[in-house]
C-alpha cells in the first residue's frame, strides 16, 4: 500500500553529523507515523553492541535504543537475546549474582523512564524455582507485564545453551498443560504451593 499521493512528504533536514541525521530520521519516522494510515504499527528492533557483564554500559545502550525507538514513533521495541548481561557470559550464567544484577539493571531502566509509553521486549536470564531460564521480559510504563522463558535451546554448532539454561516445560495441570507456545504471566499462578511461570 502506498500513501505517496495522499500525504505530504515529511519535513527534511540536512545535517553534517550522524547524530543530526539520526534525529532527522527519527523526526521523519515520527511524522509518517502520525500522518499515515492509523492502522499501521511501528515496531523498533535493534542489534546492540553488548558486552558480557558490562551492566552499566549495557543499560546505557539499551536506554538509548529505547529513546530512539520512542522518538521514531514506535510502540514496541524488541531487543537482542540476553541483552542485559550480554550473550557470552558462559559460566557466569551459573552464578546467582548475574541474575541479581540483571534485575537491578532492569530497575535502573525503569528509573530512567526507558519503558514509559513504550512496550519493551528485553532479553535477560531469569532464575526461578531453582532453575535458570533464558527469557524475554516484556515491560511497559515501569512494570513487568510478561516473562517468556525459552522452550527450545540452541545446542548445535558453537552453541551450548542447555549447559547454562533449562528448557521451560509447563507443569501438568497448568494453563498450557500439554506444552505449546505462549507467554508466561509475570505474576504467575499458584501451582503446588509455589508461584510458577505458566505458559498461556
Amino acid at each position: 500500500m502506498s500513501s505517496a499521493n495522499t500525504h505530504p512528504p515529511p519535513p527534511s533536514t540536512s545535517s553534517q553529523s550522524n547524530e543530526n541525521n539520526n534525529s532527522s530520521n527519527a523526526a521523519s519516522a515520527a511524522y509518517l507515523c502520525t500522518h499515515a494510515n492509523p492502522s499501521i504499527v511501528t515496531l523498533a528492533t535493534c542489534n546492540l553492541n553488548q558486552w558480557s557483564l558490562d551492566f552499566t554500559g549495557n543499560v546505557r545502550r539499551i536506554h538509548k535504543s529505547c529513546t530512539l525507538a520512542r522518538n521514531a514513533g514506535a510502540t514496541y521495541r524488541l531487543g537482542p537475546e540476553l541483552e542485559l548481561c550480554g550473550y557470552g557470559c558462559e559460566d557466569h550464567f551459573l552464578e546467582s549474582d548475574t541474575y541479581l544484577h540483571c534485575w537491578e539493571s532492569l530497575a535502573e531502566l525503569f528509573d530512567l523512564g526507558s519503558t514509559d509509553g513504550l512496550l519493551c521486549d528485553f532479553g535477560m536470564p531469569v532464575l526461578h524455582g531453582g532453575a535458570r531460564y533464558n527469557c524475554r521480559v516484556l515491560c511497559k510504563d515501569r512494570r513487568v507485564l510478561l516473562v517468556r522463558p525459552k522452550t527450545a535451546m540452541a545446542d548445535d554448532g558453537n552453541y551450548r545453551e542447555s549447559r547454562y539454561f533449562a528448557t521451560y516445560r509447563p507443569p501438568p495441570g497448568s494453563a498450557s498443560g500439554g506444552g505449546g507456545g505462549g507467554v508466561a504471566g509475570a505474576a504467575g499462578s499458584s501451582y503446588g504451593g509455589e508461584t510458577d511461570m505458566v505458559l498461556l
